[in-house]
């Protein structure tokens, strides 16, 4: 009996490694880390220079440059327009102005009193959730902030509607649902 248990513990337990995975060993000579070490790190074979970019070369040191003009508005402009800036670009209006997408983030500057900035229904114009704009007014100016359909709250109230901001009034207008903004601000009422 003992000659039998010593013929079955020398059997070796089935193997989970599929065939496909022995397959990738087939023409292993040693260590695969051996292997691998000795590949080093490789040649590129060609470096092709894209739009804006010049130079490349098909083998030996390359050498490749970034125009100026691709380097220059990204990353030398220092406007309130420009990526990473910290600033609000204006948009100074004589005239009444409808808000679109494209004032998100930046300043209305009123110059004329009695005008009106409106913002539009989200059916209309669907502004992101989370976007937000400045109202700016002059000496003297006094102006009107309406909404068509949505809601427009004034901060720390439940007064909705139409907000009136006062001279040298300074407010700002968040959308914080789909069809709900509310506006905080000084001279804003």
């Amino acid at each position: 009996m003992t000659k039998a248990r010593d013929i079955a513990s020398a059997i070796p337990a089935p193997s989970t490694v599929s065939s496909t995975e022995l397959g990738y060993l087939d023409g292993v000579t040693s260590a695969i880390q051996t292997q691998i070490n000795a590949k080093g790190d490789g040649d590129i074979t060609g470096v092709t220079a894209g739009t804006g970019i010049s130079g490349g070369g098909a083998s030996g040191d390359v050498t490749i440059s970034v125009a100026a003009a691709v380097v220059a508005p990204a990353l030398v402009a220092n406007t309130a327009d420009s990526y990473g800036y910290i600033g609000t670009p204006q948009v100074s209006t004589a005239v009444d102005i409808a808000i679109v997408a494209s004032h998100m983030g930046k300043q209305i500057y009123f110059t004329v009193t009695g005008k009106v900035a409106t913002i539009p229904a989200n059916g209309t114009i669907a502004i992101g959730i989370g976007a937000s704009f400045t109202v700016v007014n002059d000496t003297g100016v006094t102006s009107t902030i309406g909404i068509t359909t949505d809601t427009l709250i004034l901060a720390n109230s439940a007064t909705t509607g139409t907000r009136t901001l006062a001279a040298y009034g300074v407010a700002v207008f968040t959308k914080v649902t789909a069809t709900k903004w509310i506006a905080s601000g000084n001279g804003l009422t």
